[in-house]
């Protein structure tokens, strides 16, 4: 059996996207707290594009925009 390296070429594109927390409010800003959720951006590693703010779920909403601007359903979305 004979295993074919595959070519950087051959690999399918792909795309990451980097999250960030964004940060808790304050008690003073914001004294009863409950009910909360954690709040993510999100950009582009390569370009620096910024895809998302303050979502909840910073890789559906990115890869809904990514659609939008023409990225092919075939490329692949990673997060970090």
């Amino acid at each position: 059996m004979t295993v074919v390296a595959k070519s950087a070429e051959a690999m399918p594109p792909f795309i990451r996207i980097i999250t960030q927390r964004v940060p808790w409010p304050s008690l003073k800003e914001r004294p009863e707290r409950s009910g909360l959720r954690p709040r993510w951006d999100a950009h582009r590693e390569d370009t620096g594009e910024v895809l998302a703010t303050g979502s909840t779920h910073p890789m559906a909403e990115s890869c809904l925009v990514l659609t939008k601007r023409g990225v092919s359903g075939d490329t692949l979305v990673t997060m970090r």
